[in-house]
């Protein structure tokens, strides 16, 4: 296996020499079998490789990303990440997330199968495997366009949270990646079916950590939508006539959200709310 994983690494570096700008190698009719080599490489040397390689080199060898289309990565790198986070999770996990950090294409035809791959990763009992796992997951939706594609992979982010209900630590982890989805996404269209979601969640959760990433998730959620979404508001309500952790945060969120959307009145029944917490201080 070394021996296999420091070939690779060395043909990588080769290509990338190769694909620089200006080379006369982007117009050899080569260049596409250049790609795929390169491609092939990373999954077998990159993913498995021991111990992984330093951020700084990996990140010069990603220059080569920009030459790839979202098909070419569907093809070829998808079936990868699922055998080597069998195989080695430890090491592909932060492969996999250092090399979505770095691509910049479009998302949007294998976001959905991406989340599908990593489904039980996210939900590892490797602290360090599930953090970069949800990094990965931040870095592919930030490049989803698509608002329909969008909101199903933030959906099946939270069926897993709603799986995994008894365990604290990956639960954590699943709240993270949707925070991480939500807050890195421009635009959201589709919005209805989230927020659904987060009604389902807000404000039943009860450990404070996952509490705090569930409602600043649904804040970064709402204030990508063109207009103040009408649904968003009993869930507003619904935290804010609650106790506890529950209640400050979400008056912290609705003066978020209203401060953003400044041109809609701030409901009643929330102004009464703080202003019956600030005669408390």
């Amino acid at each position: 296996m070394g021996a296999e994983t420091g070939g690779g690494l060395k043909t990588m570096v080769l290509i990338s020499l190769l694909l620089r700008k200006g080379s006369a190698a982007l117009n050899s009719e080569n260049f596409n079998h250049m790609k795929s080599t390169w491609l092939d490489c990373y999954s077998k040397a990159v993913m498995l490789s021991k111990p992984s390689m330093e951020k700084a080199y990996f990140t010069k060898l990603n220059k080569t990303l920009s030459y790839f289309d979202p098909k070419e990565v569907e093809d070829m790198l998808l079936s990868n990440c699922k055998k080597a986070l069998l195989r080695e999770p430890e090491v592909a996990a932060p492969a996999i997330s250092h090399f979505f950090k770095q691509y910049a294409n479009p998302t949007d035809s294998f976001a959905v199968s991406f989340l599908q791959i990593v489904s039980t990763t996210i939900v590892s009992t490797n602290d360090d495997v599930r953090k970069h796992i949800a990094d990965a997951i931040g870095a592919v939706a930030c490049h989803i366009s698509d608002g329909t594609v969008l909101s199903k992979f933030i959906e099946q982010l939270f069926d897993l949270f709603k799986s995994n209900s008894t365990k604290l630590p990956q639960r954590t982890s699943v709240a993270t990646a949707i925070l991480y989805a939500c807050k890195n996404v421009e635009t959201v269209t589709n919005y209805e079916p989230v927020i659904a979601k987060f009604g389902a969640a807000l404000p039943a959760e009860a450990n404070d950590v996952v509490l705090r990433l569930i409602w600043i998730a649904f804040a970064e959620w709402i204030v990508k939508v063109a207009e103040m979404p009408s649904s968003s508001l009993p869930i507003l309500k619904k935290g804010i006539n609650s106790q506890g952790d529950t209640k400050s945060i979400s008056l912290r969120v609705a003066a978020y959200v209203f401060d953003k959307f400044g041109n809609v009145a701030v409901d009643s029944e929330i102004l009464k709310a703080a202003n019956a917490v600030y005669q408390m201080l």
